[in-house]
């Protein structure tokens, strides 16, 4: 099933991300995540790399298999980041539709009350 984030456009989603980085907190959050990935994907493309050297110059196996490691944690933590970036976002396009709501309903029983 698709959250709140995925289901908006292009256009929306990069409205929803600087809304999102307004918050100091949520900035340092998001920055953290998006250099963690940074990291991952040189640290896999380093290890794609020495791999690749390993294979052809017929070294031990066991390096080979530390550098396949290497890649593997790089990749399911560089998805872990992306998925807690979207869980972040869902979050908190949740939270601000919910505060929206509650200020029409003020709005509503303001003109109520009248």
């Amino acid at each position: 099933m698709k959250n709140k984030y995925q289901r908006l456009t292009k256009e929306e989603k990069k409205n929803a991300i600087k809304r999102y980085k307004e918050n100091e907190d949520n900035k340092n959050i998001y920055n953290k995540l998006i250099r963690l990935q940074y990291v991952c994907l040189v640290a896999a493309l380093l290890g794609v790399g020495v791999m690749g050297y390993l294979v052809v110059t017929n070294d031990k196996w066991y390096y080979i298999a530390e550098y396949g490691f290497m890649i593997v944690f790089c990749v399911v933590l560089f998805m872990f980041c992306k998925t807690t970036l979207e869980k972040k976002f869902n979050e908190f396009l949740i939270k601000e539709m919910k505060s929206e709501k509650d200020k029409k309903e003020e709005k509503k029983t303001k003109k109520k009350s009248k």
